[in-house]
């Protein structure tokens, strides 16, 4: 009779194994590598050792995903204090003029310092 089931000698991998958790320890990150990147590496430094290369490589990546989650942050702040001074209305529904007319001037005071 034929047995069925998972049988390594059937053409199945056997899992675990030794070789099975260096192929974990490749991808996870070493933490103190990472702990020696505090603040935004000017450009990436071929000369060291490539776990420190990969290390830089990851908090520039870090940096710049913080720079721009921070200017995405402070636009839809932005935004949403345009949003709230067009849509202020008075008791009888009409449109509050005094936020529209802020916007109004904040925009002429960066043309004007533009040109």
């Amino acid at each position: 009779m034929r047995q069925r089931g998972g049988d390594a000698s059937h053409g199945q991998k056997p899992r675990g194994g030794p070789g099975h958790n260096q192929e974990q320890n490749q991808h996870q990150p070493s933490p103190n590598l990472d702990a020696l990147f505090t603040q935004k590496p000017e450009k990436v430094n071929y000369c060291l050792a490539p776990e420190r290369l990969e290390a830089q490589a990851r908090a520039i990546k870090r940096f710049e995903k913080q720079d721009r989650e921070a200017e995405h942050q402070q636009k839809q702040s932005e935004k949403q204090r345009k949003h709230k001074m067009m849509t202020m209305k008075t008791k009888k529904g009409q449109p509050v003029m005094q936020g529209r007319m802020e916007l109004l001037y904040e925009k002429v005071q960066k043309m004007v310092g533009q040109g």
